[in-house]
């Protein structure tokens, strides 16, 4: 939920992690801001720009990120064991044309939109892409 703290987020992750006693944080992608550390994960995926959708980056503190043989794994083995690859169809549809922001853009409005219409909240109508996310001025 949009509403939802970036602690809980935190919370959450870290149950689904085979080692959950091993320290972990998540960014953003450009530019790169650590949302579960400090006071941000006090604030909600909505007041970080992060609802409706968004892309976050896990790394381990001790900065071993490697993945391979002889490498534990990272994710509790019953939830690998029900894990489903993702289809196309599964993914949103994008308007062909238009750049990969400006339709992620029209998802979180739209997301938004939803989320006000259900009482949700949702962080106050169509403010187009998320700081982090606008294009570079020309």
């Amino acid at each position: 939920k949009p509403s939802e703290l970036m602690g809980v987020v935190k919370e959450w992750v870290q149950s689904c992690l085979a080692l959950p006693d091993r320290m972990f944080y998540l960014t953003t992608m450009p530019p790169v801001q650590r949302v579960t550390e400090g006071k941000l994960v006090s604030q909600s995926i909505s007041e970080l720009d992060l609802a409706p959708a968004s892309l976050l980056n896990f790394w381990w503190t001790d900065g071993i990120n490697d993945v391979g043989p002889g490498i534990p794994p990272m994710i509790r083995g019953d939830l690998v064991e029900r894990a489903e690859t993702l289809t196309q169809s599964a993914l949103p549809e994008m308007d062909k044309g238009k750049t990969w922001v400006d339709n992620v853009a029209r998802a979180n409005a739209a997301g938004r939109q939803a989320s006000a219409t259900a009482g949700g909240g949702g962080g106050g109508g169509d403010k187009g892409p998320p700081k982090w996310m606008q294009q570079p001025r020309k």
